[in-house]
């Protein structure tokens, strides 16, 4: 089974996306009716994982702000060079170089 023509118009807007607040797109390929995604190996994990970690500890340790001020900006920037345009239902949707929309988490 081949890749859709979706995902390959996914994987070459992916692909022209260079922006230092956006992970890099390095290759693609197909392997048991799924496509697995080469990217820019990010020092620390996702976000996702730093909060995670942090509200696990006992006491909880905070961000500081200056931090979460900084990857707003970095988030917001980034989103930026995608032309995103934000939906009234949560969703985000990606005017030109992206062709889905996508939620938090399942992007």
């Amino acid at each position: 089974m081949a890749i859709s023509n979706q995902a390959e118009t996914q994987l070459r807007h992916l692909s022209s996306l260079e922006d230092p607040y956006i992970v890099s797109y390095k290759e693609a390929f197909y392997e048991n009716n799924y496509v697995h995604l080469v990217m820019e190996y990010c020092e620390g994990g996702d976000l996702a994982n730093v909060i995670k970690q942090r509200s696990s500890r006992t006491p909880p340790d905070k961000l500081p702000q200056q931090q979460i001020l900084d990857w707003t900006l970095q988030i917001c920037l980034g989103l930026k060079v995608c032309d995103v345009l934000w939906s009234g239902t949560g969703a985000v949707k990606f005017k030109t170089r992206y062709p889905r929309s996508c939620k938090p988490g399942k992007c």
